[in-house]
């Protein structure tokens, strides 16, 4: 072969790769457009790549050219199977057939050889989903096909075209064939990336959104977008606060994005109110691949039912708190470690002398320390065995009714029980 016809094939290699390209950057531009459709658009742009190969065709001998037709013929089959190979297919072969000559026939065989090499290997690996192995076996089985066609087909073989032209045609629709493919696998890998985050974005169960510099939505998901009464996102784009919320409650969200935006210092859990609505948002700075910040990204959560679980919470504690200070008895609750977390003031008074040590916070075993201290529990021996204190704490936990006589003549009942959340509740009263 020539200087000129390598010249040639350079070029036709720049326009099959350039086609698959530009296939591979339109794919993901209109990726949600093309739904259902992806695999037959596939087939008819690896169709029209391969006939725009054979117009540019070297002229080997009349009625036989060179070209790299079969590399988009084989990417159909391995990256769209059956339907994107059949749909290629068509065209290449009537484009053949019209071009006519001696070696037609064994152009059109070439072709169909081929596209079932593609979709063997589409579905010759359980995993479905084209890889580099997948291409690296496609490359290889297009290798071998055309090698086989060029020393068995007649016409091919009556014109020494194995030898002539058998190795760059081999070659170059080898490569072709790599270098399209990884732009379809990175392709497909893109696609797949945001396919993923654009399913969790617009799914996610909080309020998440995107802004410019200018605070103005450039992105935002579903829940966003029903929260303010929207059909769908689009609706919000380019909006700001000030088209969503009253002129304070905006002012306020924007000052607050500038100052992110200015610093760099994200905003972590800030509590917004939003009508009835209580609102827990984080917003972070968004930078480019030099570092300056273009805008923010922020998730808002729904915190209301969980502000107004907390505020009964609080309503029923405070309600407990007046009814147990309004009691005749003590009462004082611990919890499983033995620290008090609750006592009303009745308790405290029915033990004067250790009253001091009993405090919501204060170990039982501290109080027992107090109790011997003072001598505030008649009976005691002087001689108190050193585990005594470890003995009657763990008795804590037991149900229980006893009487205790104080050092200053006074009976005090009380009675233990445990609940089903570890705590113990404990009633004191005293005895006539």
């Amino acid at each position: 072969m020539t200087s000129g016809s390598w010249e040639q094939f350079a070029g036709n290699l720049a326009f099959v790769t350039l086609a698959v390209a530009m296939w591979a950057h339109f794919s993901v531009w209109y990726q949600k457009s093309l739904i259902g459709l992806g695999k037959p658009l596939w087939g008819m742009i690896a169709g029209a790549t391969s006939v725009g190969s054979m117009m540019l065709a070297i002229q080997f001998e009349s009625g036989i050219y060179i070209d790299l037709r079969f590399a988009p013929l084989a990417l159909a089959g391995l990256f769209g199977g059956a339907i994107s190979a059949a749909i290629a297919a068509i065209p290449a072969i009537v484009f053949r057939g019209v071009v006519g000559g001696a070696g037609a026939f064994d152009g059109v065989v070439a072709i169909l050889v081929v596209t079932a090499i593609g979709v063997a290997t589409h579905f010759s690996f359980r995993r479905r989903t084209p890889d580099f192995h997948k291409l690296a076996a496609l490359t290889t089985g297009l290798a071998f096909g055309l090698s086989l066609i060029l020393v068995t087909l007649p016409s091919l073989t009556k014109s020494g075209a194995a030898s002539a032209f058998g190795v760059p045609l081999v070659l170059m629709n080898c490569v072709a064939t790599i270098v399209c493919g990884l732009i379809m696998l990175k392709t497909a890998r893109v696609k797949l990336e945001r396919r993923v985050l654009e399913t969790a974005f617009s799914q996610s169960p909080d309020y998440l959104y995107v802004k410019d510099r200018d605070s103005r939505f450039i992105a935002v998901n579903n829940n966003m977008a029903q929260l303010f009464h929207y059909s769908s996102p689009a609706e919000m784009f380019g909006l700001t606060d000030f088209s969503l919320r009253t002129a304070p409650d905006a002012e306020d969200l924007y000052h607050r994005e500038q100052e992110i935006i200015r610093t760099g210092a994200p905003l972590v859990d800030f509590l917004e109110r939003m009508g009835d609505r209580h609102l827990l948002a984080s917003k972070v700075p968004l930078r480019d691949s030099e570092g300056q910040i273009i805008g923010l990204a922020g998730v808002t959560r729904d915190i209301t039912e969980r502000v107004d679980l907390e505020r009964e919470l609080r309503e029923k504690r405070n309600l407990l708190t007046l009814a147990m200070n309004g009691m005749s008895e003590g009462f004082a609750m611990y919890d499983k470690k033995g620290f008090l977390i609750f006592c009303n003031e009745q308790y405290r008074d029915a033990f004067p002398l250790s009253r001091d040590a009993r405090v919501v916070g204060a170990h039982i075993t501290k109080i027992l320390e107090r109790v011997i201290e003072t001598g505030e529990r008649a009976g005691l021996p002087e001689d108190l065995p050193e585990n005594w204190i470890e003995t009657t704490a763990a008795n804590l936990h037991v149900n229980k009714d006893e009487e205790v006589q104080l050092k200053n003549g006074e009976w005090r009942a009380s009675r233990h029980a445990l609940r089903m959340t570890a705590q113990r509740w404990w009633w004191c009263r005293t005895l006539p």
